[in-house]
């Protein structure tokens, strides 16, 4: 039997070896109306664009189930409707997994769940293939981060995207001018005390912050800093960027030298942002999931 073919075979185990360890894997929402994988004789899996992907813990994965925490953002749960269809992407170093479920039951409250149903197809993407299905492949949100030079400068930014938002949300959807709401790349009049800048593909999101993808190009800037002002674009959900503070946790790279950072929120400047930020990040799985 080819090598290739005995480590696809493997994914339960290695599912069982993440549940032990207390690992994740990321979830989002299929979109695709049902269909099935679409794979070509080269091994491509390829799938639709997804709005976001989360990152969720695995408590439990037997022949009939796996059992995953809710998603959540910001102390928020993200309700999951039993019977939505989903991803599922398992990585464990360089092998990669991908297989489609649904929720087949779900507790709310303080630790919540979601239980998966057992997939009947799980596709392994080979190390040419994934670069092809990777979340920078699959559309996730575009993000833009700078330096922060000031964090105190960042509280007035950080109302003036409270009050942009709101107001493009007063607007009939029609109506809103989500190209003239502010570029992502672009620095407003309000905006904070920064240094350079670099652009990012959002990987993931989890409970109080997100993953994302860096160019190997960028590696120096990552590096030479640790808290930035953060820029996601959930437009057209959400009608404005979505500009926040972030604290790099860590980064690692991969096997290209990108790197792959986490960032986590800072609200200690401004604590009247966290709220905001949350229901805005509701918002939007609120929508994709309905």
């Amino acid at each position: 039997m080819p090598a290739a073919r005995r480590r696809g075979e493997r994914w339960q185990d290695t599912l069982a070896q993440i549940c032990e360890r207390g690992g994740s894997i990321e979830i989002t929402v299929d979109r695709r109306g049902g269909e099935d994988f679409r794979t070509d004789p080269g091994d491509d899996v390829r799938l639709p664009p997804p709005d976001l992907l989360w990152r969720v813990r695995v408590r439990e994965t037997n022949d009939q189930r796996i059992v995953v925490d809710v998603p959540s953002a910001l102390g928020r749960s993200i309700q999951i409707n039993v019977g939505t269809r989903l991803v599922v992407v398992m990585s464990v170093g360089q092998n990669r997994w991908i297989f489609l479920s649904k929720v087949t039951g779900a507790t709310s409250g303080p630790g919540g769940s979601l239980t998966l149903a057992v997939p009947e197809r799980v596709e392994r993407a080979t190390r040419r293939a994934q670069q092809r299905v990777s979340t920078a492949q699959i559309n996730l949100p575009a993000v833009r981060c700078w330096h922060l030079a000031n964090p105190t400068t960042a509280v007035a930014a950080q109302a003036a995207c409270r009050e942009r938002i709101a107001a493009l949300l007063e607007q009939p959807p029609a109506a809103r001018d989500i190209g003239a709401a502010g570029d992502l790349d672009s620095l407003s009049d309000m905006a904070p005390d920064v240094g350079p800048g670099f652009k990012a593909e959002l990987s993931n999101i989890g409970g109080g912050g997100v993953g994302l993808k860096i160019k190997s190009e960028d590696s120096a800037l990552v590096e030479s800093t640790r808290l930035y002002w953060t820029k996601l674009d959930l437009r057209p959900v959400i009608p404005a960027p979505l500009a926040l503070i972030a604290r790099l946790a860590h980064t690692h790279l991969d096997s290209q030298q990108n790197i792959y950072a986490g960032l986590a929120f800072e609200f200690g400047l401004d604590p009247n942002h966290r709220p905001f930020v949350a229901d805005q990040i509701e918002r939007y799985m609120r929508h994709v999931a309905g």
